[in-house]
C-alpha cells in the first residue's frame, strides 16, 4: 500500500516556527498545470497558504520589461532614466490590452518567496485566492512581453502558512444582535 502525497506547505512538526519559512520555500514552485486543488479550496476548518502564477524578477528585469513590451507608458527622469514607479505601468497596461475589469485582481506585482527563501518581485497572472487567467490568455501575454517560460506558482511572502479559520462571531453575541435589529 503506497503512503498518501504529503500536503504542502506545512510545518515539519505539526506547528510553524520561523525556521519553516525556509523549508516551505524549498517545496516550490509548482508548474503551472500542477497546482493540488486542495491549495485552491477553502474547507470550513484551513485556509492554505496564498500562491501567485507569477514570473520573478527583480526590478530592473520588470523595467526592461515595461520598457521593451510598453515604451509609451515608460516615465524618465530629465537625463533620460527610467523612473521606478515604471513598474506600475506594467500592470497596468497588461490589464488594458488583455484581461476584462472583472479579471483584474489576477494581473498584480507582487513580492514572492523564492526557493532560497529570498523575495522577488513578480507579475502575476492568477493567485490561489481570487483565481487565475485562462491559459490561452496567459500564453499571450507570455508571448508579449517575452518571456521564454510560463508562470509557476510561488508562494506569498506574508501568507505562506495554513491558517486555521477561525468564527469571529459567537453564537451568543449573534442572537444578541438579531435581538437588537429586530426590536
Amino acid at each position: 500500500m503506497s503512503e498518501p502525497e504529503p500536503i504542502l506547505f506545512t510545518p515539519r512538526n505539526g506547528e510553524y516556527k520561523l525556521s519553516d519559512y525556509e523549508y516551505v520555500c524549498k517545496q516550490q514552485p509548482l508548474p503551472m498545470e500542477e497546482l493540488p486543488e486542495y491549495l485552491h479550496t477553502f474547507d470550513e476548518g484551513w485556509t492554505p497558504p496564498k500562491l501567485w502564477l507569477a514570473w520573478p524578477s527583480n526590478l530592473a528585469g520588470i523595467l526592461k520589461c515595461v520598457e521593451k513590451a510598453y515604451p509609451n507608458e515608460v516615465m524618465r527622469t530629465d537625463r533620460g532614466e527610467i523612473i521606478n514607479t515604471s513598474i506600475g505601468a506594467l500592470r497596468d497596461a497588461v490589464r488594458e490590452e488583455f484581461v476584462d475589469p472583472e479579471f483584474h485582481d489576477c494581473v498584480q506585482l507582487v513580492t514572492i518567496a523564492l526557493q532560497n527563501g529570498k523575495h522577488a518581485a513578480a507579475l502575476s497572472v492568477g493567485c490561489t485566492h481570487v483565481g487565475m487567467l485562462n491559459e490561452n490568455l496567459i500564453g499571450e501575454i507570455q508571448a508579449k512581453l517575452g518571456y521564454e517560460e510560463p508562470p509557476q506558482w510561488y508562494i506569498d511572502t506574508d501568507f505562506w502558512m495554513w491558517r486555521e479559520r477561525r468564527s469571529y462571531v459567537t453564537p451568543s453575541r449573534t442572537r444578541t444582535n438579531v435581538t437588537a435589529a429586530s426590536a
